[in-house]
């Protein structure tokens, strides 16, 4: 049976040009389609202990993820927050973080939606990013955590239908903006990364939805489903340089794994990769 089922041009190994430091990290949304193909990816390397994040032991099971021998489930509470201590502790230090919470809100226009749900979801949405952000910073861990947190083209441009989604991934920008302002990066980089498009759960709500959705994202998510899109190489290469070395100055960034040249140095002195973004001319 082939374990690593994403699909690429090239090897996993032959992707890391830039080195990842060996060690333990999490990721949470493992069993989503984006979570689980990050840890795949990362298990890829052998010298990596990746932690999926689960709300059970059997969904974890169930999942491909359990075949890696590197890949461990990390129980996660009913609000998906990380409540347990044991990896602040001196025999097991984190290296790296991936939040890859979903974000399936209310579709259709503002007029038609559900204002209680809608409300709901975005405090959910930000509440489990703001505990895992507190989670991270308040523990007795010496060395630096690098985080990245999966954005969205909803904070970067809006979409008729997709408010609830945008409103999330907007808020999720300026969140770990300030969060990077507030902590210092000798104990934690936060920035968020947009992925671009790719087959995912959201994918599924667009098409299977009767509501009033932008035509643009429609048509989107039926060419996303049929190709079955999963991550391109770009977003791994942008994981791999975030958890370099060199990636791990830099800290309150809104990256693109599509636009931006990731492993450009010079995203560290620009203020240009913020929430307030010049999308690329087609």
């Amino acid at each position: 049976m082939e374990l690593f089922k994403i699909s690429y041009s090239k090897r996993p190994d032959e992707l890391r040009a830039i080195p990842v430091a060996p060690g333990n990290y999490i990721v949470t949304g493992a069993t989503g389609k984006i979570g689980s193909d990050i840890c795949k990816y990362l298990a890829s390397n052998s010298e990596l202990t990746v932690y999926a994040g689960t709300k059970s032991t059997a969904r974890f099971e169930a999942s491909e993820l359990s075949q890696f021998s590197n890949i461990k489930p990390l129980l996660l509470g009913d609000n998906e927050l990380i409540h347990s201590d044991q990896f602040f502790t001196p025999n097991l230090e984190i290296k790296g973080v991936i939040h890859c919470e979903g974000s399936y809100g209310e579709l259709g226009e503002l007029a038609t939606i559900d204002l209680n749900q809608w409300i709901e979801n975005v405090s959910i949405y930000l509440k489990r990013a703001i505990s895992l952000i507190n989670w991270m910073s308040s523990g007795t861990q010496t060395t630096q955590i690098s985080s990245i947190f999966l954005g969205g083209g909803g904070a970067s441009e809006a979409y008729v239908g997709l408010s609830n989604y945008s409103v999330m991934k907007t808020a999720l920008v300026r969140l770990v903006e300030t969060a990077a302002q507030e902590i210092s990066m000798d104990k934690l980089s936060l920035n968020v990364l947009g992925p671009g498009p790719t087959n995912s759960q959201m994918v599924d709500q667009v098409i299977g939805s009767n509501k009033v959705i932008d035509q643009r994202i429609v048509e989107a998510s039926i060419s996303l489903h049929s190709t079955n899109k999963g991550l391109s190489e770009r977003v791994f290469g942008a994981i791999d340089f975030l958890f370099s070395e060199e990636g791990r100055k830099i800290s309150g960034r809104f990256l693109s794994a599509e636009w931006d040249e990731i492993n450009k140095l010079l995203i560290k002195d620009s203020n240009s990769y913020k929430l307030r973004r010049v999308i690329p001319s087609e």
